[in-house]
């Protein structure tokens, strides 16, 4: 894939050989894009990473609901991560029909109004330093070469955490780093709450320009893109 000044070359997985290779190259964690061969520039998901501040799990709660109420007045469906870290993450299914600049666009603007609904909760501010407690509704994911943690993936904390996909109904049982390795056969043969995820696919066109008008109607001004592209 291009870069500055050259290409970067990345492994395609798409099955169990793949993920021993990348397993026996010490990964433990894996991340991919949020877009998938042959339409690598056409994202087939939209991802919100809600990270609160640190051992804050209701505010973590409240901004992926935030979220979700958000996608769900638009007829966007959303689905849960427990992250097996500090937050959760809110997955959007979609066709593959926008270019990942709009998808970009469209994901800051739907955070953008996510925040104006819990401004003293919420926030866009990418430093640290200067949320002042309040939680980053997190749209980078879907940049281009972005990359975002697979779901059922270990993580590198004590007690072996694993990145769970769960249903709504589940946020307030499960701590975003309340499933571990030792849970993980049982609970995939008891449970698959991201069965209809595929089948649930948005063409993000359909709202795009909705989103757009609810931004300008509510007199959000955002900066340009180019400050965030690495």
């Amino acid at each position: 894939m291009p870069k500055r000044e050259g290409v970067v070359r990345h492994p395609v997985v798409v099955d169990r050989s793949g993920l021993l290779y990348l397993a026996n190259q010490g990964t433990v964690t894996f991340h991919a894009w949020t877009s998938r061969v042959p339409r690598l520039d056409q994202p087939d998901q939209m991802i919100f990473d809600l990270d609160p501040p640190e051992g804050d799990t209701q505010a973590a709660r409240l901004a992926v609901r935030a979220v979700r109420d958000l996608l769900a007045e638009l007829g966007v469906p959303s689905f849960p991560v427990a992250t097996g870290s500090k937050g959760y993450h809110a997955v959007v299914p979609l066709r593959p029909s926008l270019p990942i600049e709009r998808v970009e666009e469209v994901s800051r603007r739907l955070a953008a109004l996510v925040v104006a609904s819990h401004p003293d909760r919420l926030t866009l501010e990418f430093r640290i330093e200067r949320r002042e407690g309040r939680v980053f509704v997190d749209w980078l994911r879907n940049r281009y070469s972005a990359t975002t943690v697979v779901p059922y993936s270990l993580r590198p904390r004590p007690g072996a955490t694993v990145a769970v996909p769960i249903a709504w109904e589940e946020l307030d049982e499960i701590e975003p780093d309340g499933c571990d390795l030792a849970g993980m056969t049982r609970r995939l043969e008891e449970t698959d709450p991201w069965e209809d995820l595929e089948a649930a696919a948005v063409d993000l066109k359909v709202v795009a320009e909705e989103v757009a008008g609810r931004v300008a109607a509510a007199g959000i001004r955002l900066e340009p893109f180019d400050r965030f592209r690495s």
